[in-house]
């Protein structure tokens, strides 16, 4: 493995160097790790979606282009953050993609997915708490937050700790970029 790749694969802590960011993920776009059709509805594994930006310091996620998913726990800043996924869901994720398009609000946006054991999932449902009672009954952000289930099911606010335990259920290496052009018409 050369240049970024090589750099990326060995930064297991989480802290790619960022001038291999944008390479590394545009080289993710492309190279597409296979999948079973139908993925989305494996008994024991299910994919995490998250839409953000595809370059730059404010990834969380960083897909390799060999499918390797490096997930930074911390926000551009160092400050650790809580991170919005979804699992499960890529229409949702589709939608908000639209949506992130239509205001602007990320700059060159895709959606990143790995999966995961669904046992984590079944983990994260049974400890999180709805977002509307979230800080009466969660004041030092511990629990993972269910968050806008009007839109749709299993999507999530992870503080820190549970971050730290979906980096480690990745199951690599199954990472993928899609892009607009990708899934919309």
């Amino acid at each position: 493995v050369g240049g970024a790749g090589f750099a990326a694969i060995l930064s297991l802590s989480g802290d790619t160097p960022l001038d291999d960011i944008e390479q590394v993920d545009e080289a993710a776009s492309t190279a597409r790790p296979e999948t079973r059709e139908g993925e989305d509805d494996d008994r024991e594994l299910v994919r995490v979606y998250r839409v953000e930006t595809s370059r730059g310091t404010n990834q969380r996620f960083v897909v390799h282009p060999d499918g390797v998913v490096t997930i930074r726990e911390r926000n551009s800043k160092g400050r650790k953050r809580m991170l919005h996924v979804n699992f499960g869901q890529r229409a949702r994720a589709i939608e908000f993609l639209e949506q992130k398009i239509e205001n602007g609000d990320v700059i060159d946006p895709v959606i990143k997915s790995f999966l995961v054991p669904k046992q984590l999932l079944e983990r994260i449902r049974a400890a999180a708490i709805h977002q509307d009672f979230a800080t009466q009954t969660d004041p030092f952000r511990l629990s993972p937050r269910r968050v806008d289930p009007n839109q749709a099911d299993d999507q999530f606010e992870l503080p820190f700790n549970w971050i730290l335990d979906l980096k480690e259920n990745v199951i690599q290496p199954t990472g993928r970029i899609e892009r607009p052009e990708d899934v919309l018409p």
